[in-house]
């Protein structure tokens, strides 16, 4: 059996691959880190409040098309733990939030108990 690290093609072959798995894993975990902040809900009280997170694009986006991209939306406590949390193909869907006793609603988006 012959070693395929003898063959100095083979080595830089395989050096090669590792170094472009590196980049691309790289650069898919810097893109999952770019959200920002769209859109705050919060509850009359402050007990609760509903964030809505932009996923930011590598493309240049022309002016008001912020609310176009992708993004998450969050219900947290005052502390901000999270409680609940779906994925939204455009922000600026989540454009109203009713807040009830027991839950809250996003309307076409989701409607989330709140604990007790």
């Amino acid at each position: 059996m012959t070693n395929p690290f003898a063959n100095s093609k083979a080595r830089s072959a395989i050096i090669g691959l590792l170094i472009v798995t590196l980049a691309l894993l790289a650069t898919a975990w810097a893109m999952r880190a770019q959200t920002e902040l769209y859109a705050t809900f919060p509850r009359a009280d402050g007990h609760y409040r509903v964030e809505v997170w932009r996923k930011k694009s590598l493309l240049p986006m022309l002016p008001g098309q912020a609310g176009d991209a992708a993004g998450v939306v969050q219900l947290l406590d005052a502390k901000g733990k999270l409680l609940q949390e779906t994925t939204v193909p455009m922000v600026q869907m989540v454009d109203k939030v009713e807040w009830g006793n027991r839950q809250v609603s996003i309307k076409l988006i989701a409607e989330w108990p709140l604990p007790d």
